[in-house]
Formats: C-alpha cells, structure tokens, sequence
C-alpha cells in the first residue's frame, strides 16, 4: 500500500464517490480522519450510515467562483490529494490551487462553474463542443509543471484510452508487426496509422436490468442522471479521421481549420450509430459529447509539414440498459426536459453485464475489440450498494490516484498520455474480464435485404455514412 499523509478531499458523493472510498482503503494506507467528503446534493444519509462514526467529514456546499478557494484552504490544504467528481466546478482553478499547495489531482471530467451553460441556447454550437472546452482548457492551465494533476480519467474518458492502447498493442501482435513499443505520442500515431485503423469507436452495451420498472416521467440510468441527461441533450460531437469524405447534412466543421473533431445540430440522444460489441454482438449506439472523442484523434494525429496526413476517426456508440433507453426516448418527447423523478440502478440490479471497450477498425482484420466485461454479480464481491457502471468509472478514478501517488511532480497530464500496462494494472481488480480480440464485423454487415436502398458507400467502407442512421 502508498501511504499518504495528507487530506484527501472527495469532491461529489454520488454514486463514484460512494464507491471510491471502500477501494481507496483497499489501495492507500490513509486514516478516515484525513477524509473530507464535499458535494452540492445531498447524500448525507448515505455518507453517515457508511462513515459517521469514522472520523470522516462531510460538508455540504456549493462551490462557486467566490468561495472555492477558502474551501479548498480550509477542508484540503496543502499537500493533499483532491478528487474530483463533479461536473459543476471549475477544474482549472482548483488546478492552479494544486500546483501552488503542492497537492495532487485528478477527475472525470471537464468541470466548468454553474453559470457557464447558462442561457445556453444563446451560445454558438461550435462553442459548446467538447473541442472548444479541451482548447479553452488548455489554455486556462497556468502552468503544467509541478504536483501531478490528470484530467478526465474516469472509464470514458479515462480507461478507454489505455484500452484503445492494449488493442493497438494486441491487434499489431496479431497481425505479426516487427515494431518497438512506442514511448512518445508521435511514435503511438505512427504506429496506429501502420496498423490501418481508421475508425475507433468507443462502444458500451450495459444489459443491467433493475426489478423495479422505469415509472412514467422518471429518469433511470446505471450511473449518473444528472451526467447523462446532460450530455444526452447537448450536440452530439465526433473526432474527424482523415479517411472521411462525407458529412450528414447536419454536421458542421469548426472554423479552426487544424480541427480535429466535427459536431451534429443535433443531441446525442438522437444522433445514432452501428457499432459492435463481443457479447452483445451488434448494437445500435448514441453518438453522446464526450472528452476522448477529441482527445483520442488529436493523439493520434500523424503530422507532416504542419499538415494531418492521418488521423482515425473517434466517437462514442453508447447502448445503455433498458430503463435508461426508455428514459432517453421520453426525454425527447418531453422536447429535452429533465422528468420530474430520478433513480439511479444499485441493489434492485437483478442480472446484466456493462460491457465497455475500445473497437479499433479498418485493418486487415475488420475488427479489434479490446475491453471491460464487468457484470453485476462479480461487483457486489468487490463493492456494495453500486452497478458494474460506476465500478467501472471508479476503476478510472483510483488507477490514476494511485499513478498520482507514485509519481507525485508529473504535472498536467491527460488520459492518453498515462502508460498503459501500468494504469490498467492498476485497474484490472475492478474492471471484471479483460476481453481482446478480432472479429469479421463490419458497419456493412448483416444490413437487412428488406432496405435495398439504405444509403452506405460500399467504396469507402469505413466511412461515416456506413455507421450514421439518418
């Protein structure tokens, strides 16, 4: 075990928070006295029942630009370890509070104050994509020297990047490649462009299924309600490969022209894909805005005078459980408002897998998947009260906590840029089966006869227009 000596403040208590503590006691040698929980809702019931008499804090607030940093002085301090899990707090600020109290960081996710999505209808599209945050974001970073601090490391984003990683490694051992494993970023763009790869999907099917119904005007999902409808209902967003030469009619390109993502004028929730998983077998996925689908591509971008000779294209094809499918289709009945009830999927969990991985296409193997295959009863073994979902994000979370503790002065670093072997080594207990290999599949096949004019370019197989349900 690391020993840590500092506070560890837990930024939000939802559902991965709540699981993060039990496996931090299982990873760090820490004292509960050291902890203090610090979240907006109120989950106060659960954090006594499980820690009130520990020793522990729990503080009920909301962050905001005005009294961030006397919170973070007062329940973390300096040389502590913040992480953070909610989507309401601006990550470069508590950042720079690190760097300058030689604290250590992680999260999930881009948080961003409460204020900043206000009137959002007002907002240009282009500018409520997850490419204009990333470049908003890293130009917010003061400094990426000093105490180690990585950014959105959950499983998606997070985990996924050292999957994709494994899959390349795995699908060039397969395919008998004589190669170095690469060290540099250059070196995996280079090596992925060897390979073939033209498309990467991040492809999720979750077959959780809860004994109690989804009830009319309820929100039900596997992890976060108020996570999901919000990236449900915002612009559905897809890193651009280079092998692209068609766009739906709803798609834009940014005006920067090196960008390396495009956007629908469409929500994720209604923006659809072919996509495949291993168990699940092919799956019917949501195009929804997240942080790899512009890390991803730009990583693997191969550059040559100042121009992108190759680039995959990177999207999220997400099926999630059936309550939640039920919950997304009356959100868009309800023109995309939140229904007045919520419930997140735990004990009343009856049976299924959230199958969760990397799908690399267009070598000469059709297909590679390399993932999670985390069912509900291997995760009532390792942590109680929560879904295969939020074990596998927690998975995320603690991996990059415990890279953090071993390598405390690494500075600003992103998912893709963290060694795979050793993150994923990390991750493993709580993840479930690790599955890596090759299938036939392609977004071609299977297509019903009864569509003998479904659009699809059968010259450029791995083209958009072959996944994209119009």
């Amino acid at each position: 075990m690391i020993k840590f000596e500092g506070k560890i403040l837990v930024i939000g208590f939802g559902t991965i928070g709540q699981a993060l503590i039990p496996i931090m006691l299982q990873n760090i040698d820490f004292n509960l006295e050291q902890v203090v929980v610090l979240e907006d809702e109120n989950h106060k019931d659960i954090f006594d029942k499980n820690y009130g008499n520990s020793g522990a804090t729990y503080v009920h607030m909301s962050l905001n630009a005005d009294n961030v940093i006397d919170a973070l002085d007062k329940y973390c301090g300096p040389n502590g370890f913040i992480a953070q899990m909610a989507t309401v707090v601006h990550s470069p600020t508590i950042i720079e509070w690190c760097r300058i109290n030689n604290s250590l960081y992680t999260d999930t996710g881009n948080g961003f104050w409460a204020d900043k999505w206000a009137n959002e209808d007002k907002i240009p599209m282009e500018n409520r994509t997850q490419y204009s945050v990333q470049e908003e974001l890293r130009a917010d970073y003061k400094n990426l020297s000093g105490p180690t601090a990585i950014v959105c490391h959950g499983a998606n984003p997070g985990i996924i990047s050292q999957f994709i990683k494994k899959g390349l490694i795995d699908l060039v051992d397969e395919l008998g490649f004589d190669y170095t494993t690469p060290t540099t970023r250059a070196e995996w763009a280079k090596l992925m462009q060897r390979s073939g790869t033209k498309v990467i999907h991040c492809s999720e099917r979750d077959t959780q299924i809860s004994s109690i119904p989804k009830q009319v005007d309820e929100f039900v999902c596997t992890w976060s309600v108020s996570g999901m409808h919000a990236e449900g209902i915002t612009i559905s967003e897809m890193g651009w490969g280079t092998h692209e030469t068609w766009m739906p009619k709803k798609m834009r390109k940014h005006k920067d022209v090196n960008a390396y993502a495009t956007y629908m004028e469409e929500p994720g929730f209604r923006t659809l894909v072919r996509s495949w998983v291993p168990l699940g077998g092919e799956i019917q996925g949501m195009v929804l805005q997240h942080r790899e689908t512009v890390s991803v591509p730009d990583y693997f971008t191969v550059w040559e005078d100042g121009v992108p000779v190759y680039r995959p294209s990177q999207y999220y094809a997400y099926m999630p459980c059936n309550d939640a499918l039920a919950s997304t289709f009356e959100t868009l009945g309800n023109n995309l408002k939140k229904q007045t009830n919520k419930r997140i999927l735990n004990n009343d969990i009856i049976s299924g897998v959230d199958e969760l991985g990397a799908l690399l296409m267009g070598h000469p193997l059709n297909s590679w998947w390399c993932g999670s295959q985390l069912d509900i009863e291997e995760t009532r073994t390792i942590v109680k009260d929560q879904s295969a979902t939020t074990l596998q994000v927690m998975a995320g979370v603690i991996s990059a906590m415990l890279w953090a503790l071993k390598n405390p002065m690494m500075g600003l670093k992103e998912s893709d840029q963290l060694p795979y072997k050793e993150i994923l080594e990390y991750a493993k207990p709580y993840l479930g089966p690790i599955y890596s290999g090759s299938s036939d599949w392609t977004p071609l096949k299977n297509r019903s006869s009864l569509y003998p004019n479904d659009a699809k370019d059968e010259k450029n197989l791995w083209s958009f227009k072959n996944f994209y349900i119009e």
